[in-house]
């Protein structure tokens, strides 16, 4: 989870701001844990059961919802966020990290439960963003489409990334994916 001390950058997203995220209302922290108290937003998680059955339109929406993060200017994620993340380290074990040659938004946790969907299927919002950092979106859509395998099913991979709007990147996925397993 990461450092919630410094909210600017929720309060930049939302709920007013540039893009749709829960209004932090509190925060806290003791010796065990932190938390963050915020607003609902509308909408359902990704993944429940109408979700399931309506597959092909969580796929779309949580790639949308993608996009959309993706495509901020990156002066929404303060500087002092930068490298906080699991999607910014590189541990040695995993070799050289892959050339970040277009920076964006990173959420840090895009898994399909992340990602708000209304009941017409469209992408409303995103939570859980302690982790929001600027970097690769491969990060991103690396540990996206491992969500949608693991609560949708295998196969759906395709669909996902056509969605987005992009060819899966085999190198980065596997990369980033590895990351995520070492340091989420």
């Amino acid at each position: 989870m990461g450092d919630f001390s410094d909210l600017a950058s929720f309060h930049r997203l939302g709920p007013d701001g540039v893009h749709p995220v829960p209004a932090v209302v509190g925060h806290g922290a003791d010796e065990q844990a932190q938390w963050l108290v915020t607003a609902p937003l509308p909408g359902e998680h990704a993944v429940g059961d109408r979700w399931r059955a309506r597959r092909t339109e969580a796929i779309a929406a949580v790639a949308t919802g993608l996009r959309a993060l993706h495509a901020l200017p990156l002066d929404v994620v303060p500087a002092e966020r930068a490298g906080e993340s699991w999607a910014t380290r590189t541990p040695p074990a995993l070799g050289p990290r892959p050339r970040l040659t277009d920076p964006v938004v990173v959420h840090g946790d895009a898994c399909a439960p992340n990602t708000l969907v209304d009941v017409a299927g469209r992408w409303v919002g995103h939570v859980d963003l302690g982790d929001l950092t600027t970097g690769d979106r491969w990060a991103d859509l690396a540990v996206a489409s491992l969500s949608l395998d693991r609560n949708h099913g295998e196969g759906h991979q395709p669909e996902f990334f056509a969605a987005y709007g992009t060819e899966p990147d085999a190198e980065r996925i596997a990369w980033y994916r590895a990351l995520w397993e070492a340091e989420s």
